[in-house]
This record gives C-alpha cells, sequence and structure tokens, in this order.
C-alpha cells in the first residue's frame, strides 16, 4: 500500500483499509497457503517528520500439522504498529514492512494440538488415530548401536 503523505496534514489522523493478494506479495510457503485475501485495517497518524501505522492483518490460510500432517484452518489476525521517517517524502510504501511483518510471525511448524503424536516412522500411521502393527517391532531405541560403539569406545580406553 502507497500512501500519499501530501493528504496527510500534521497531526491528523486517518484511516487506512487495503487488501493483499498473498501469492503477488511472495507470501505463501510450501506449509502455508492463503484461502483469502489479506485484509489491512488501520490508522496513520502524521506528526512533523514521521508517520506512525497502526492496525490489524487479517486473513485465513491452510496449513498442514509438522507432527502428522492433518489439514488445519488457521486464522490470522495479527496487530502491528510501525513508524516511518518521512522527511522529504511524498509517498511512503508499507507493503514490504506488512510483508515483513507476516514472514517474522509465521512459526516454524504448526500443531494440531500440543499433544499430537505424529506419524509412526516404520509404517507413517496416524498415531493419533490409534496404535499401528509394527509396535511389537519397535525395541529399544533407534540409538541402541551408537550406544554400542560408544561403549566400545569407552572399553579401549
Amino acid at each position: 500500500m502507497i500512501i500519499d503523505l501530501r493528504k496527510i496534514k500534521d497531526e491528523e489522523e486517518v484511516p487506512l483499509y487495503h487488501q493483499y493478494d498473498p501469492k503477488c506479495e511472495e507470501l505463501e510457503f510450501d506449509d502455508c497457503h492463503y484461502s483469502e485475501k489479506l485484509i489491512f485495517e488501520g490508522k496513520a497518524y502524521r506528526s512533523s517528520d514521521a508517520l506512525k501505522v497502526e492496525g490489524r492483518l487479517t486473513s485465513k490460510c491452510k496449513v498442514n500439522c509438522s507432527r502428522c500432517l492433518s489439514p488445519l484452518n488457521i486464522n490470522i489476525d495479527e496487530k502491528f504498529d510501525f513508524v516511518f521517517d518521512i522527511k522529504g517524502k511524498h509517498h511512503i510504501d508499507i507493503t514490504g514492512d506488512v510483508r515483513d511483518h507476516l514472514i517474522f510471525l509465521h512459526p516454524q511448524q504448526y500443531l494440531c494440538s500440543n499433544e499430537c503424536k505424529g506419524l509412526c516412522p516404520h509404517c507413517g500411521m496416524n498415531l493419533n488415530k490409534g496404535t499401528c502393527n509394527c509396535s511389537e517391532i519397535k525395541t529399544g531405541s533407534k540409538f541402541n548401536k551408537l550406544k554400542e560403539l560408544f561403549n566400545e569406545k569407552n572399553k579401549e580406553s
């Protein structure tokens, strides 16, 4: 969104509204696809050589749980507060700052619940829906062989 600073008087607050297309703004990731446009609602306040922009970003996106891969619908509802130096400027484009803000807030992983058990590493069954048939096969730790090598190394020392 480009804000025309010539239309905002000093010490004046103006409402702002804009819709962003997440695909055009490169906001979609392999694990996050927006199902609606990103809505920006807020206000701008001009004070001498600074412009304060605050408001809210809302949308909806489709993601998958990082443990069990179940599809999830997530509501995006983020508040923001930016301050820009506008000395000598007639326009300011805040699109990059909005994009950066959303990328920064993008979590490393989405979970369907904190108790999600994930997928069985042997057969791929969703362990939230039951136990798999290969549970009898799973004996001991994946690190048993490494532990044996470590113990052998310590015996040699």
